[in-house]
């Protein structure tokens, strides 16, 4: 085992480092990334059936695509978002 010797500042700074590299990979989006109406609700932490009626209300945005119902990724975070500063 080897003790290592850093000033107060260097450490400051190693996990200052760190964070910000953690927080930069936590904003990247997934603007094109479509999930089903299942991960959507997992996302949002509510009910198929609390979805289907914030879909048709327009709280959030919906896709068909043929008989499928999907939900981008970059608007269900923005409606969170939106939700969180109420």
């Amino acid at each position: 085992m080897e003790i290592i010797t850093i000033t107060k500042q260097d450490l400051v700074e190693i996990i200052e480092n760190c964070l910000n590299k953690q927080l930069d990979f936590l904003k990247v989006e997934k603007p094109t990334e479509l999930l089903t109406r299942k991960e959507t609700a997992k996302i949002l932490k509510c009910s198929l059936v609390s979805l289907n009626e914030w879909t048709k209300e327009g709280i959030i945005p919906a896709h068909r695509i043929s008989t499928r119902i999907r939900y981008k990724y970059s608007e269900v975070i923005e409606c969170l978002n939106k939700v969180d500063k109420i």
